[in-house]
């Protein structure tokens, strides 16, 4: 009897960590996807996950600076990028769940980069190269 409550016991605390960490579900509307062409503002390479500031450009030429986060940052460095792969003033094509909670706030699915030319998609384990028109 001992035995197993201790086996538990150590299962739960080991497991704690895991629990803390959120689930993109929670925080972002994984059912709604908006694809918009973005200029980046700036790129913050940080753990657990990175952000960056973009401005959207609306029809009457209005800026609206918004924020997407982006997968885990070991997972990204593994792909190749650094603190200098989305630099001030890239055009990037995004793909993004918006947030229920901020309607300037959004979690990256992919992102066309045309200045380093390639394309990232959420949870794919490579870039891809963008096809010439």
């Amino acid at each position: 009897m001992i035995l197993r409550f201790t086996f538990i016991l150590l299962i739960t605390a080991l497991s704690a960590p895991a629990l803390s960490h959120h689930w993109v579900s929670e925080d972002y509307n994984e059912h709604s996807l908006v694809t918009v062409e973005v200029v980046v503002q700036a790129f913050r390479f940080i753990n657990p996950h990175p952000f960056v500031s973009v401005v959207l450009q609306d029809s009457d030429d209005l800026t609206d600076v918004w924020t997407l986060e982006m997968d885990n940052r070991w997972e990204l460095a593994a792909l190749g990028f650094t603190e200098e792969t989305l630099s001030p003033g890239d055009l990037i094509q995004i793909s993004a769940n918006p947030s229920p909670y901020d309607n300037r706030a959004l979690y990256v699915r992919s992102i066309e980069h045309p200045r380093l030319n390639f394309r990232y998609e959420h949870n794919v384990r490579q870039l891809f190269e963008l096809e010439s028109e």
